[in-house]
């Protein structure tokens, strides 16, 4: 199972969140780090998380649209 750390961008209503995650990582042929930004969208079954929250997220059954589940705030 997948499991990321990320921001809360955006709310959708009832029930779902989009999380965004930054990783950083070094180029393979250049000595420099660059930031790998993805969106996932994940469900919140709490309700009680808003936006610029810090959450880790877990890879679940697909419900729908949302393959993440929200684990923690």
């Amino acid at each position: 199972m997948q499991r990321f750390i990320g921001k809360i961008i955006q709310i959708i209503p009832p029930n779902g969140t989009k999380v965004l995650v930054e990783r950083k990582m070094l180029h393979h042929k250049l000595p420099k780090m660059f930031t790998k930004r993805s969106e996932f969208a994940a469900i919140d079954e709490s309700g009680k998380c808003v936006v610029g929250d810090t959450v880790a997220i877990q890879s679940c059954k697909k419900i729908g649209e949302m393959p993440f589940k929200v684990l923690c705030v």
